[in-house]
């Protein structure tokens, strides 16, 4: 019995190894899957964030919590489409980058006040109708920062549709959340 542990703990110790070395992993479900390595970028430039970060590497039926940074410093925050019963669509500021750190400074937001929940009949269910959109100055204004030094391609995702020239996804953390470059082109600011 202890000779049979012993030679499958050397054959599962020889499996990851040749995982390893075969630049694979085994994911929890015990599937094995392909990953490529990613390469940091290490001098951020403001050219490098301006466009459209999604918190997946795809666009779905609409888009996720989304950043949007605009050529001219200009920043906006949207909240996913796909819930209709949030009351804050965006909130809007400047950004700008010191030292690999993302300085976001917001200063209004549009909200969607009064109206009631109804039930639409449609598979998302209920949605606010009858709202009205205002825009709410932010006083004093919230600054946000996040270090982004670990902004990078990510190889891992196989999507051709939003690959950069180079066929690599850019990507980074904000915060907590994970984002990616889905555009060089910012949501446009209604």
């Amino acid at each position: 019995m202890k000779k049979c542990t012993v030679i499958l703990l050397s054959l599962a110790i020889i499996c990851l190894s040749s995982c390893v070395a075969d630049n694979r992993s085994v994911q929890g479900d015990g599937n094995v899957s392909s990953i490529e390595a990613t390469s940091t970028i290490t001098q951020i430039k403001p050219s490098d964030l301006i466009g459209c970060w999604n918190t997946t590497p795809y666009w779905a039926a609409g888009r996720g919590d989304n950043h949007n940074f605009y050529k001219e410093g200009r920043y906006r925050f949207g909240f996913n489409e796909m819930d209709d019963l949030k009351r804050v669509l965006y909130r809007d500021g400047t950004w700008r980058i010191v030292d690999n750190q993302l300085e976001i400074t917001l200063t209004s937001q549009t909200v969607l006040s009064g109206g009631q929940i109804v039930y639409d009949g449609t598979a998302f269910g209920h949605v606010i109708k009858g709202g009205k959109l205002e825009v709410e100055i932010i006083d004093p204004p919230m600054v946000e920062k996040y270090d982004i030094n670990d902004l990078h391609y990510d190889n891992a995702v196989d999507d051709a549709r939003y690959q950069d020239k180079q066929g690599k996804y850019l990507t980074v953390h904000f915060g907590n959340a994970q984002f990616w470059k889905l555009s060089d082109t910012p949501a446009p600011l209604k």
